[in-house]
């Protein structure tokens, strides 16, 4: 085994070296010492990855633990009261065919809601949807408020790609027009 040492000008080297040691004089009396060896840095890698490791036990420990800690919808119904950054209404719709009723924007176990109130008429008209527009104005189209026979759908999952909410819309996707509209008085985050 060869082994080479620097210290200033001066070096000595044996052929054949496996292990590389520098030694180089740094800022007064101190003196650093580098391996530079195949296993020395099979040992600099392994010894990152269980640090990289440990970093993401801990973060994941923590989302867990966070998540858990969290209200669950069921808590909220069963006496906790619910925080206004978790439920927001919208004003009464307007619009060409729809003048009744708001909508709620609320979070669930399942994620984050829109429900129409029990006062909005449902229109006459062949395909009525619910619609979301986000703070940047974009446009969303959710449920059908008709669907096969009598029956009717009052509420809708907002999609997590959908990151505000300003306003609810009804829409005729089959004439599409908007039926009518109805405006949070500011538009809310959905983080």
């Amino acid at each position: 085994m060869g082994v080479s040492f620097r210290f200033g000008d001066q070096s000595r080297a044996n052929s054949g070296s496996e292990i590389f040691y520098k030694l180089s004089k740094q800022k007064g009396d101190r003196v650093h010492y580098e391996d530079t060896s195949e296993k020395a840095r099979t040992n600099r890698k392994t010894t990152m990855n269980k640090i990289t490791s440990l970093i993401a036990a801990f973060s994941l420990l923590g989302a867990t633990s966070a998540a858990i800690a969290a209200p669950t919808f069921q808590d909220m119904k069963d006496g906790m009261k619910m925080d206004s950054m978790m439920m927001a209404t919208t004003g009464m719709f307007k619009g060409i065919e729809v003048n009744k009723g708001s909508a709620t924007i609320s979070h669930s176990a399942k994620g984050w809601m829109v429900k129409l109130s029990p006062d909005f008429v449902i229109p006459k008209t062949p395909a009525p949807h619910i619609q979301i527009v986000d703070k940047a104005g974009n446009v969303y189209l959710l449920n059908q408020l008709k669907v096969a026979g009598n029956k009717t759908h009052r509420d809708a999952m907002i999609p997590g790609y959908i990151k505000s909410v300003a306003s609810v819309r009804i829409w005729c996707s089959f004439a599409e027009v908007n039926l009518g509209e109805a405006k949070l008085a500011k538009a809310i985050d959905l983080n």
